[in-house]
């Protein structure tokens, strides 16, 4: 469990790893696909139907292999990627684990991530990170589901600035966080070498959000 609660760990990857598939759907693929095999195998209908029911399972299984194979060998780069970084990233260590914000429905809810910035003359760089800051909000942002009837405390996710956006987090923004961390901040830097912080502000609330929907 201590290992767990190591951000850097594979646990914790597995679970933001920012390529996600509907668990929900696909475990209905395989389930109607095991149903329909068995049901032709035991009434020994059409060897089609047979056929197609194996099919929809081995799609269902290699799905949840492709997910599996990608977090196996991505992890490397997660693991050592702050270090490798050529600027500063605050705040990514103190992912508010223990209090729950891994858990699929668990929000963390009042973030934020801000950019400094070298003296830029620049305005073309300035355009590029809101640009990134842009693509992330979409990105976060999709991945709010409808809650439970009453309170959200949940906050979409709103430009501060051209160097600052906030709002709230789940696990698989948290994976959202790490992809414009990973590759287009430092994409950009790359070229510019522009950026001297990003920090990640995850506020001091943990909420559990019910939801109708599954999580994608």
């Amino acid at each position: 469990m201590a290992n767990q609660k190591n951000v850097t760990s594979l646990y914790v990857y597995s679970r933001i790893c920012p390529i996600h598939f509907s668990s929900i759907t696909w475990v209905l693929i395989g389930g109607a696909g095991f149903v329909i095999a068995l049901m032709s195998l035991l009434e020994k209908d059409n060897q089609w139907i047979t056929y197609v029911g194996l099919l929809l399972l081995l799609v269902s299984i290699s799905r949840f292999l492709f997910r599996r194979i990608i977090i196996l060998t991505s992890y490397s780069t997660y693991k050592n990627f702050k270090s490798l970084l050529d600027f500063d990233l605050s705040g990514w260590e103190t992912i508010p684990i223990e209090a729950g914000v891994l858990n699929s429905d668990h929000w963390a809810i009042n973030c934020s991530i801000e950019i400094d910035i070298r003296e830029n003359n620049n305005p073309l760089n300035l355009n590029i990170i809101r640009d990134a800051l842009v693509i992330f909000k979409e990105n976060a942002n999709s991945r709010f589901y409808s809650g439970s009837h009453g309170a959200d405390a949940r906050k979409k996710w709103n430009l501060d600035g051209p160097l600052k956006i906030s709002g709230s987090a789940s696990r698989l923004v948290i994976g959202d966080m790490y992809e414009i961390i990973q590759v287009y901040l430092k994409a950009i830097h790359k070229e510019s070498r522009i950026i001297k912080k990003v920090t990640i502000d995850w506020g001091d609330t943990v909420e559990y959000v019910k939801f109708k929907k599954p999580v994608r």
